[in-house]
């Protein structure tokens, strides 16, 4: 299978739809969009290679977006947008390079957000806006090199970064400005980056 099939449309009480392990290319928002109920799109390890402007348009339910392990090399500004109850999103083991401005926004839910093993080397400001509830960042595996203009500022609510494996030299005060609930910031295999932050703060960094 390579695109949606014309059969999932107007299914508005559906609420997953696994089409995992397929051979899926593209995306369809306009057969997405009309299965209001969908509150799970697994959709990992498949062949989709761009995320484009409001992909996920018109799904008001949906809480989980796993595309794992697909072959997503670039994603356009606002292609994650106003997905009220979206609670996680997986980008993990694709082949990003940068996440663009407003890649992720209005995102009132939004807990969890994986990007590790990609090819990252820029996150521009403000990729994530308006995403208040956001708790764990995992950019693991990835070839950043640096967190002072990788667009994490805005996200005041975040406990948990992982920026392990990585090319970061060093993670100052500035790259973590702003993150006032961050518990836990995962920096291992980077033996030799030193990590300097506000000596008022209580930070559980893992080398």
């Amino acid at each position: 299978m390579t695109e949606l099939p014309d059969a999932l449309q107007g299914l508005t009480t559906l609420q997953l739809l696994d089409l995992a392990n397929n051979r899926l290319k593209t995306l369809s928002p306009s057969t997405l969009g009309t299965m209001k109920s969908l509150s799970e799109l697994r959709l990992a390890r498949n062949k989709l290679h761009q995320l484009q402007k409001d992909a996920f348009h018109g799904l008001p339910h949906l809480e989980l977006l796993d595309l794992d392990s697909n072959e997503l090399a670039s994603m356009e500004t606002n292609a994650v947008k106003s997905l009220p109850e979206l609670k996680a999103v997986r980008l993990g083991r694709n082949k990003l390079v940068t996440v663009p401005s407003a890649a992720f926004t209005d995102l009132p839910q939004l807990q969890s957000a994986e990007l590790q093993e990609n090819q990252l080397t820029n996150i521009a400001n403000n990729a994530f806006s308006e995403v208040p509830q956001l708790l764990l960042l995992n950019i693991s595996h990835n070839k950043l090199t640096a967190l002072n203009h990788a667009g994490l500022k805005s996200l005041k609510s975040l406990e948990v970064l992982d920026v392990s494996h990585n090319q970061v030299a060093r993670v100052g005060s500035s790259g973590l400005e702003g993150m006032e609930w961050l518990v836990e910031l995962k920096v291992k295999k980077q033996l030799h980056v030193p990590v300097v932050y506000d000596h008022h703060r209580t930070i559980n960094t893992i080398f």
